[in-house]
């Protein structure tokens, strides 16, 4: 199993992004911001994003954190380090190939009829498509390819889009990990003793320790937590690569740091701290 990773520094802000289609006023631009009320959706079940950057960008992640593809969907990745390049599919310096981008299906969300469609993200559906690259590419341009045959609404559409380099420390994380599904709605009592409850939104939280990292990781950890702070959204991937789809599905966050915490010396050249999230 790889180390943990985590994308703090998403570039897709910065890009000039275009889409091989788009339905109605469903822009391609809403992937530029952090909300789940704001969505792109194509017209078809493939399609096609095109990112370019002023400036390279490193890149060894390409992700829809929150989007309504099915566990067949693929995705394939083609970057270009030129940036004379207009085309980047036709004209790539890197392909990652085609990828099953999220094997595991998306949660169940109990009062919808389909889990990954745009009502349910504010209640804990949708699927999260991650494309790892096998090594770091300083991109001017790329593009993703999307194939979804089987997706349940018949359009692909997605609420983000991150892209970057990730961080992964030298010492994984501890295993004393918290994943919370946290749920808003609200209980009353009424004069009678019946239960009735206010319906809320619903998220995730995510909670782990690094016990043991290097002077390195706690540099690195403390520019992260510093300089995101919790205004800052970032991807967090616990388990990249396991052989549970569903347990890497559960594990992987697109969220804020909830707070800062505190960076401890628990013995000569070793360092600890702990990380809350909680989900966009």
């Amino acid at each position: 199993m790889s180390n943990l990773r985590i994308v703090y520094d998403n570039a897709a802000p910065r890009a000039t992004l275009t889409a091989s289609s788009t339905a109605g006023a469903l822009v391609v631009g809403n992937l530029q911001d952090e909300n789940k009320s704001t969505l792109w959706r194509a017209t078809g079940t493939t399609a096609r994003l095109t990112a370019k950057w002023a400036t390279p960008e490193p890149v060894r992640c390409i992700a829809l954190p929150v989007c309504n593809l099915s566990p067949t969907a693929t995705m394939r990745v083609r970057l270009s380090t030129n940036p004379a390049t207009t085309d980047p599919w036709a004209a790539p310096t890197s392909d990652s190939g085609v990828v099953t981008c999220c094997p595991a299906p998306a949660r169940r969300v109990r009062g919808f009829t389909a889990a990954q469609a745009a009502t349910a993200y504010a209640h804990g559906g949708g699927a999260c498509a991650v494309v790892w690259l096998p090594a770091v590419v300083n991109a001017a341009s790329l593009t993703v390819e999307i194939a979804d045959a089987a997706n349940a609404a018949g359009a692909i559409e997605a609420a983000a889009l991150v892209i970057g380099d990730y961080w992964s420390p030298d010492e994984n994380a501890g295993y004393d990990v918290a994943m919370t599904p946290v749920d808003t709605g609200r209980h009353e009592r009424t004069a009678a003793g019946g239960l009735l409850t206010e319906a809320g939104t619903r998220y995730r939280t995510l909670s782990f320790s690094l016990e043991h990292m290097t002077p390195a990781d706690r540099a690195a950890m403390l520019d992260i937590a510093a300089g995101n702070g919790v205004t800052h959204a970032m991807l967090v991937s616990l388990l990249p690569g396991i052989e549970d789809a569903a347990a890497e599905r559960d594990h992987t966050l697109f969220g804020r740091l909830s707070k800062t915490t505190a960076q401890r010396i628990v013995r000569y050249r070793t360092y600890a701290t702990t990380l809350e999230l909680e989900e966009v």
